[in-house]
């Protein structure tokens, strides 16, 4: 028996792809679907830090209800490292220290919604959401990457600003990795 299903997709009705195989119907998560869409971003960076040095990562979102959700905060240290994530935060957007994301799809020339900047200025750190401290060599990671399972993501709130802070305990090299992805819901 053949069953075939259809779904209403930009207000046409087009039918529901499957495994060719298996005839088995196909899904796909979320964040791997708004990198097919172009909106899902990256962003990395090596930063060498001083004795006790602090290293700062603001992400201004619109106000608008295409929303940020932050799929995964990593990074790795050759010394401990301490993350911070802030919400309302008051510092300002540092417009000559601009951080540039990267599409996920090199296809698409879609850019993020958000502004994002290092060493912003002013004061007020904002409320704390997450820390985490590893020791030299330890990957820190937000536990949002765990490949194809259940994800801790944060959607970030719109209209407001967060504050990312890396801080070492010597001089350290960081590596550091941001991914999200953004959505308008229905």
């Amino acid at each position: 028996m053949k069953v075939s299903l259809y779904a209403l997709m930009e207000n046409v009705i087009k039918p529901v792809i499957g495994d060719f195989l298996t005839k088995a119907l196909t899904t796909m998560d979320f964040f791997h679907h708004e990198t097919h869409e172009g909106r899902a971003f990256n962003l990395t960076g090596t930063i060498t830090l001083p004795a006790g040095g602090v290293y700062e990562i603001l992400i201004i979102t619109p106000d608008t209800t295409r929303w940020i959700h932050l799929d995964s905060l990593s990074a790795e240290s050759d010394a401990s490292l301490t993350a911070t994530l802030y919400v309302d935060s008051s510092r300002t957007d540092a417009s000559g220290n601009r951080l540039t994301p990267s599409n996920r799809d090199f296809n698409s020339a879609n850019t993020t919604v958000a502004t994002l900047c290092h060493t912003p200025g002013g004061s007020g750190d904002g409320t704390q959401k997450w820390s985490k401290t590893v020791a030299a060599d330890h990957p820190l990671s937000d536990g949002a990457s765990v490949q194809g399972s259940a994800r801790k993501e944060w959607i970030l709130k719109q209209n407001s600003a967060h504050l990312i802070k890396f801080e070492g305990a010597e001089n350290d090299v960081i590596n550091y990795e941001l991914d999200w992805y953004e959505h308008q819901p229905d």
